[in-house]
């Protein structure tokens, strides 16, 4: 019998002149080129391309740590169709020389012909150097920062440690020569010690604390007026007046819980403890934008001239003994945790201002790519 007449369309003249353009040059580029025609069908491939995903039929790439593997024909299939670009980045896997890779993907529509039906390019860069220099210097830069936080715990603990120990044997001491008038004083200044060691402790825990517990979201408006009760007593004693313009109750959201109210409290606390004379705190809230806005400006003594500085672990403006230095770390660390921003700044007139801004809805928790792989579209061409 005769062959019966194949069915296969031809490459178009354009198809036909584009792969024999990169026939010349395909081999040259840095990067895999892979060519599919309107039926999927593959119609060219590079050097690089061959050595990655090998030459076989379907595109061999799985995705490591993940059992939910992407269906690659689906994509270009949805290329091809659709016309909708299809980018996967800094994807870590394992292609068909068995080597793990990090790749960035980038599926595109090519029009191959006069008609509506469009092909698709797949252009592969191999980034695992670039991602694995990147890994080296973040890891090297998490050691120094490690190593500067403790260089930093203790220098904080050494001086009440230092008082504390030297108290104790002032006071065994005076148990040995009789003089027990004071040695109530001495264990007293010791204790003193030891409660200020026991506080930088507890927010140094509190700082590096990385997940917050699940917390109970409150209406911001109680939130900022909880806070300025609990910090009634101290404000009355250095006779700092606090006044509260807050938004209408009933547009304020709620959220933030425990993690805002302390974050309000520090500002409140640092702003009644920099005017230590009397002075006036206001307090504002509203919504901007779809983002809450709470501000504070005190008319107190003013920040540093670089006020990044003050939102760093054990930096403090406080005198020594009065402030561990990690109460404003712990409030960015909050705020950031609810997806919003904290930033302070001096006033034209004296005192300062910060202003918290948190978007009215929290974000939700990034999936991790092993537990889900999004591709990031771009409009079409």
């Amino acid at each position: 019998m005769p062959n019966a007449p194949s069915t296969t369309k031809p490459p178009s003249q354009n198809a036909t002149a584009l792969i024999s353009a990169m026939e010349s040059i395909g081999d040259l580029l840095p990067v895999a080129v892979n060519l599919w025609d309107a039926s999927q069908k593959r119609i060219y491939q590079n050097q690089f391309a061959r050595n990655l995903f090998g030459d076989g039929a379907s595109l061999k790439v799985e995705i490591v740590g993940t059992s939910d593997q992407p269906d690659w024909t689906e994509q270009i299939r949805i290329v091809s169709q659709k016309s909708e670009p299809r980018i996967f980045e800094s994807v870590r896997c394992i292609c068909a020389d068995s080597l793990p890779r990090s790749l960035n993907l980038s599926f595109q529509p090519l029009r191959l012909d006069k008609t509506s039906q469009h092909g698709t390019l797949l252009l592969t860069q191999d980034v695992s150097r670039e991602q694995d220099l990147e890994n080296q210097v973040a890891h090297s830069a998490g050691l120094a920062a490690v190593g500067r936080l403790a260089a930093r715990v203790a220098h904080e603990l050494n001086n009440p440690l230092d008082g504390s120990l030297r108290y104790i044997n002032l006071a065994r001491r005076a148990i040995d020569v009789g003089q027990t008038e004071k040695i109530d004083e001495y264990l007293g200044k010791s204790s003193a010690g030891m409660k200020r060691m026991a506080e930088i402790i507890s927010d140094l825990l509190e700082f590096s604390r990385g997940t917050p517990d699940a917390q109970d979201d409150r209406n911001v408006n109680w939130i900022v007026e909880e806070s300025i009760h609990m910090l009634r007593e101290p404000a009355d004693t250095n006779e700092v007046i606090i006044a509260a313009c807050l938004s209408d109750e009933d547009r304020m959201p709620s959220v933030g819980g425990t993690r805002l109210l302390q974050v309000c409290g520090n500002i409140i606390r640092n702003a009644i403890d920099a005017m230590p004379d009397g002075g006036r705190l206001t307090i504002t809230s509203g919504i901007v934008n779809d983002n809450i806005i709470i501000r504070f400006e005190d008319t107190g003594t003013g920040l540093p001239e670089n006020t990044d500085q003050i939102f760093k672990p054990f930096h403090t403006t406080k005198k020594v003994g009065k402030g561990t230095g990690l109460g404003l770390a712990i409030c960015r660390e909050y705020v950031e945790q609810l997806g919003g921003t904290i930033s302070a700044a001096n006033n034209s007139s004296g005192g300062a201002t910060f202003i918290v801004e948190i978007p009215m809805h929290s974000p939700e928790a990034p999936q991790a790519i092993a537990k889900e792989l999004k591709p990031k579209k771009d409009s079409p061409q």
